[in-house]
């Protein structure tokens, strides 16, 4: 059973939402999704990216 970690960014307004499932035996996965959403819109309005399939955005720029 994974352990979850909930944030939201800072920018004034919550629009936006991230869980980040912890695992002990496989990748971390963060899922990002709108906080307003539906629960229809949860369904198919989301992202999910396992840790180390992404890069920093510092490195990026």
């Amino acid at each position: 059973m994974p352990t979850r970690t909930n944030r939201t960014d800072d920018g004034g307004t919550q629009r936006y939402r991230a869980i980040v499932d912890r695992y002990q035996s496989r990748p971390n996965r963060c899922t990002i999704f709108r906080s307003d959403a539906t629960n229809g819109e949860l369904t198919s309005a989301w992202i999910t990216a396992h840790e180390g399939s992404y890069v920093s955005l510092l490195l990026m720029r």
